[in-house]
């Protein structure tokens, strides 16, 4: 009776083969399909330049393997990359998410109940299929013990003929490699386990191995304000995952805002982008003197912010956060979390709707009303954060149906998800008006203005793509462009020489960005110092 073995056992040489074989066949299911639809299949060329990038594609793992896979750590590396690749995959595959060390920062702050909300049935599915069962199938092959000098030479003879294979494919198909990687630059981070380990070397270098000093700047601030001026009580609002392109205040067809087209002396700035695509980045760079082109999250983490030199200036400063962060930009300011003071109402689950922001806020501004304080506070709003939107407005916000109630917003037909993201724009439209309603409150004893701007906008399925965090150089216009709102009352105005027709004027034919808050925020809190550039302010011309 022949007896069939309960294992393959293989030199670590045709191990590291077959599991390269197999990664690249079953662990690189986005790339594969995004590869397909961007490859034209025209000439015997093209196939033959399809079956060079699978080599390519297996050279690569190939040199990565041979490099991680170690006796006994080789099996739980194993689980490790399957897990890993198999749920990039599916994020990747199901919502044209890319993964590069934006991203990668972004997955890494993700809080635990952002988590929950992605976790699905047909995630679960997804780990089972293309983690597990791959998994136990890569247990039942037993890599043979051998001398270490045989194992390193091994491992040095995988490497060097895994470079030689590349360098090879390169001399046949360097144009076509140049042409449709040039012209496809995203579609790298779409492979896997490259994209995310490569994403992670570079998150750690830039976080991890340099060791930066902090650097104070706008150590000169003054507050400029005008003789008899009344005290400014400015709140700013930064906005989570709103899109310029749903405000019916940009000319969107759905009444989103029928509040705030009531109020007068508001102004909406039609053409401004994010500094990035997701909240990790946008919110510090939006802070932050420096632009997009030279924007570094660890250099910025370690100097002074706006909010900073304001404070410097004489600005007394509360941050109130409703999207588990600040992303470090209040590091040095004081800070209220909803969950701290908060009261949850009954429909909320595990989130506070964003009117929490504002619940005892006249409380604090009331106790600051006998001292000489200027007074701003910053909030961070939950706003539109996707997938779960319709859990971030309350039941009685609920203005356009039908709604997509599910985090599996691939599911839900383009009219009925624009609904749910329209209810979370229509929500931020009372929240805001509520603001405004606030500061009119405390007009009688302080110059008032509000400036709301979200950290960067959203895809609902335009072009495949969902959600935001898409690479900037290829990100679509939606997760780009944002709203940008200013109220203020008419004294503050005048106190500042400001002039509505003129600022109306530039809202609607102008170009702003992130890059523009820094300098913008200085202007309006008439701080004074030596890093702010008036070129820089959108209120400079009027």
């Amino acid at each position: 009776m022949i007896k069939i073995p309960t294992r393959l056992h293989l030199s670590l040489f045709n191990a590291v083969l077959l599991f390269s074989i197999i990664f690249v066949l079953t662990q690189n299911i986005a790339f594969w399909v995004e590869f397909g639809r961007l490859m034209t299949f025209d000439s015997a060329r093209s196939y033959l330049f399809t079956a060079s990038v699978s080599l390519v594609l297996c050279s690569g793992l190939v040199i990565i393997l041979s490099l991680l896979l170690w006796s006994r750590l080789t099996y739980p590396m194993l689980a490790v990359l399957l897990v890993l690749s198999t749920l990039f995959n599916y994020y990747s595959y199901h919502y044209q998410i890319y993964m590069d060390r934006d991203m990668l920062t972004n997955v890494i702050e993700t809080n635990t109940l952002e988590v929950y909300d992605l976790i699905s049935f047909k995630m679960l599915s997804w780990l089972i299929i293309g983690a597990v069962i791959p998994f136990l199938m890569l247990t039942r092959i037993k890599i043979k013990p051998a001398k270490w000098w045989q194992n390193g030479l091994q491992r040095l003879g995988l490497i060097m003929g895994a470079i030689i294979v590349v360098g090879g494919i390169a001399l046949v198909f360097y144009k076509d490699y140049a042409s449709f990687f040039r012209n496809h630059r995203q579609i790298v981070k779409l492979i896997m386990p490259s994209s995310y380990i490569t994403s992670y070397v570079s998150y750690a270098r830039k976080n991890y191995a340099q060791n930066m000093p902090y650097t104070t700047i706008g150590d000169d601030a003054f507050l400029d304000a005008k003789k008899n001026q009344k005290k400014t009580l400015f709140i700013m609002v930064v906005g989570e995952t709103a899109r310029k392109n749903n405000f019916s205040l940009n000319g969107y067809e759905k009444n989103t805002n029928s509040l705030l087209s009531q109020q007068e002396n508001l102004v909406s700035f039609q053409n401004v982008v994010s500094c990035g695509t997701a909240t990790a980045i946008s919110v510090p760079c939006m802070f932050s003197q420096l632009t997009r082109d030279d924007f570094d999250k660890i250099t910025a983490e370690h100097q002074d912010n706006a909010l900073d030199i304001a404070q410097k200036a004489g600005y007394k400063i509360l941050w109130r956060e409703n999207d588990h962060g600040c992303k470090g930009v209040c590091i040095r300011l004081p800070t209220e979390d909803v969950a701290d003071y908060a009261v949850k109402t009954g429909d909320s689950g595990s989130f506070y709707y964003d009117e929490s922001l504002l619940e005892n806020l006249d409380q604090y501004i009331d106790q600051q009303k006998n001292s000489d304080d200027n007074l701003m506070v910053v909030l961070h709003m939950n706003g539109s954060h996707g997938p779960t939107y319709y859990q971030r407005y309350p039941k009685q916000h609920k203005k356009f149906s039908p709604s997509c109630e599910t985090s599996k917003i691939e599911t839900c037909d383009g009219d009925t998800l624009a609904n749910t993201y329209d209810n979370t724009i229509a929500y931020t439209d009372y929240v805001l008006n509520e603001t405004i309603e606030l500061l009119k409150q405390y007009s009688g004893d302080y110059d008032v203005a509000m400036l709301y701007v979200s950290d960067h906008g959203e895809s609902l399925g335009e072009s495949g793509f969902y959600l935001h965090g898409a690479p900037y150089a290829i990100a679509p216009k939606e997760q780009i462009e944002i709203p940008l709102i200013f109220w203020s009352n008419s004294e503050f105005m005048a106190q500042r020489n400001i002039n509505l027709s003129c600022l109306n004027d530039r809202a609607n034919n102008s170009q702003y960005s992130h890059d523009n808050i820094f300098h913008t925020l200085l202007g309006l809190l008439q701080v004074k110092t030596n890093v702010y550039q008036k070129d820089l302010n959108i209120f400079k011309e009027c």
